[in-house]
């Protein structure tokens, strides 16, 4: 009997682990996009979030509230790895964010986050492994089912044009950014 060597092994092992986590016991199929809106709750009442995700999001806050994109570095430190920030591939977070930021300084982040963390955040998959709050709500939301305030919250965070094009498009594409229930911050990203 050959046995598979470990890298082949730990392979199928987490093919198996993911392909079982994302069947239900019902026995349905989990279609990952159309289905998360299900297990998808946005939580208006900041209050009601865990003590540990309410402080990264306040040290972020107070980082953006410096307005130099430098202050970032304690939130990013506040975590035992680093936060995946814009180009997953840049080693270095905050150069990544300048280099993302029209001003070239990350002044433009800075306030794009400011104003992405004043709106609710989604709650997606509680409960599970995959658990996370994101910043904004919107990115976890089908733009098609907004309310007017609602509309007015994506109009708040992106440019006219920007709205329009996703609203046309049925998905929000602009900064958001993930924080999971132990308040460690995951990532920063601009959706595609």
């Amino acid at each position: 009997m050959v046995r598979p060597s470990l890298p082949v092994a730990a392979v199928v092992y987490i093919i198996c682990q993911i392909t079982f986590s994302l069947w239900p016991a019902d026995g349905g199929i989990v279609v990952a996009w159309a289905d998360r809106s299900a297990k998808t709750t946005v939580e208006r009442d900041l209050a009601g979030l865990p003590p540990t995700v309410l402080a990264m999001r306040e040290a972020i806050l107070e980082a953006v509230a410096k307005g130099e994109i430098e202050a970032l570095a304690l939130p990013i430190e506040l975590n035992e790895i680093p936060p995946i920030v814009g180009d997953a591939s840049s080693e270095d977070a905050l150069a990544s964010l300048r280099e993302a930021s029209s001003d070239g300084q990350g002044i433009e982040v800075l306030a794009i986050l400011s104003l992405v963390l004043e709106l609710a955040p989604a709650h997606v998959d509680a409960g599970a492994k995959t658990e996370m709050y994101v910043w904004p709500y919107l990115a976890e939301v089908p733009l098609a089912s907004l309310t007017p305030p609602e509309r007015v919250d994506l109009y708040r965070i992106v440019r006219g044009a920007d709205a329009k094009r996703m609203l046309e498009a049925g998905r929000y594409t602009g900064w958001r950014l993930g924080i999971g229930p132990n308040g460690v911050w995951h990532w920063l990203e601009q959706g595609e």
